[in-house]
């Protein structure tokens, strides 16, 4: 016989009912329905992508209450009307018969922010894709997904930041947490060019491949390092969160005769 715990939150006697083919643990409850959270990995059964099915109430053996966390057992089949996979035939099972999953790896990485979620711009508490680097630095092709939540809380990232993280999960089906800044605009490339100006704690670039003036802060450039009107200088290009607009970040000084701008854009330059 199959197992019900009797009297309390409306749970029944016991009652034989036939098994199905999956094994899981409730996961969320919504009014009248909820998901189920497979016992397995999808990688474990072939032909299964999901992590998680639908079930509705209606499908829970006995008409049994059902509480976030009990372990059950039921079978797949696709609604007809939606085309979609739903759990029927769901059955408690009594606590302790599913052997918990161990805790999902945990493995340090360094990363590049690859894109945000539209409409954030990097703002705090936005989400979006990192793309995780090799030991030397490289690109990969693996893409990971993180949550606002996860950010490092008062910074915000964006497109091109280099961060670290903590990757969650089994290889392909990865996310990353505790997602921290380690250098605004490191995973873009670098670019050249010389102090045009500098104001009260800011002041603007020209690049050494563009005659379009960029601003930059103080900090950006290493603390208590000098900077003056026609220095050469080696800085990378990011959009500012807020404004939209392109900055240069990660800025370092260089030797004197380290850029060349061509005739052209000097001449560009002088409104020749």
């Amino acid at each position: 016989n199959d197992w019900r715990s009797q009297g309390g939150g409306g749970r029944g006697r016991a009652v034989a009912a036939p098994r199905g083919a999956h094994n899981g643990f409730v996961a969320s409850l919504k009014d009248g329905f909820g998901f189920i959270e497979y016992a397995s990995p999808a990688a474990d059964e072939p032909g299964r992508t999901a992590e998680q099915v639908f079930f509705h109430f209606t499908s829970v053996h006995n008409r049994e209450r059902v509480q976030l966390g009990d372990e059950v057992n039921f079978d797949v089949e696709i609604d007809r009307r939606s085309g979609r996979e739903g759990a029927r035939s769901v059955l408690l099972l009594p606590p302790g018969s599913i052997p918990k999953p161990p805790p999902p790896p945990e493995v340090a990485a360094q990363a590049v922010v690859d894109a945000m979620r539209a409409g954030t711009r990097g703002a705090e508490g936005a989400s979006g894709k990192l793309v995780l680097l090799a030991a030397d630095g490289s690109r990969t092709d693996a893409v990971v997904a993180f949550e606002g939540r996860d950010v490092e809380r008062g910074v915000g990232v964006q497109a091109g930041d280099l961060v670290r993280c903590i990757l969650v999960g089994h290889p392909g089906r990865q996310v990353a947490r505790r997602v921290v800044l380690v250098e605004r605009g490191g995973g873009l490339p670098h670019e050249l060019g010389s102090v045009a100006s500098v104001k009260d704690r800011y002041g603007f670039i020209r690049p050494e491949a563009s005659t379009t003036e960029l601003f930059f802060h103080f900090s950006e450039l290493p603390r208590g390092t000098p900077v003056s009107a026609g220095d050469e200088v080696k800085f990378r290009r990011s959009t500012d969160a807020r404004s939209a607009k392109e900055n240069g970040v990660g800025i370092s000084l260089l030797p004197p005769g380290s850029v060349q701008f061509d005739a052209v854009g000097e001449e560009l330059a002088r409104g020749v």
